[in-house]
């Protein structure tokens, strides 16, 4: 840790990009990023998002923000138990660069790859930071946490892609 104080923030995060090149499971946030999104975490620990399967069809997935961590397991699994449901995939917010060098680094780490691929892994991290940090996409997110009659799962998807009639 204490060599990569001696680095810019730019020659972090391509460290931290080429560390992870090989399952390009890594992202690198800014500090006006991190604190938009983690105010929004904090507000809305709780979301679902469908993943597009390769066979067809996709797979309903809860979030659940525990920050730093934040763990994603399938919509069936919450239903039955509820935060003790297992993870199958977690991202992990490494903070200890945050105030010297105004980075936040993280990692997606698929838990079950039969059930989430290192690619799928990639997606869902992208779509988190996407649904919590673009303000469009954020509504659905409050919608879900704040006023869950109004949320529309079908027209989340429909927005993604993904039809209603794909369920795996």
């Amino acid at each position: 840790m204490d060599k990569m104080l001696l680095r810019t923030p730019e020659q972090i995060s391509s460290l931290w990009q080429e560390h992870h090149a090989k399952d390009q499971n890594a992202a690198v946030l800014g500090s006006k990023e991190w604190k938009a999104y983690s105010a929004r975490a904090k507000a809305c620990p709780y979301f679902v998002m469908p993943l597009r399967k390769p066979q067809g069809g996709y797979l309903t997935l809860v979030l659940q923000h525990q920050l730093p961590l934040v763990l994603l397991t399938t919509l069936d699994e919450f239903q039955r138990m509820q935060d003790q449901a297992p993870p199958h995939l977690a991202i992990m917010h490494y903070t200890e660069l945050l105030d010297e060098k105004g980075l936040v680094l993280a990692k997606a780490d698929a838990i079950s790859p039969h059930l989430i691929s290192v690619a799928e892994a990639r997606t869902l991290m992208t779509l988190t930071y996407a649904f919590y940090t673009d303000p469009v996409s954020f509504l659905h997110v409050h919608k879900f946490n704040h006023s869950p009659n109004e949320f529309n799962f079908a027209e989340m998807a429909k927005e993604l892609g993904i039809g209603s009639d794909q369920v795996v």
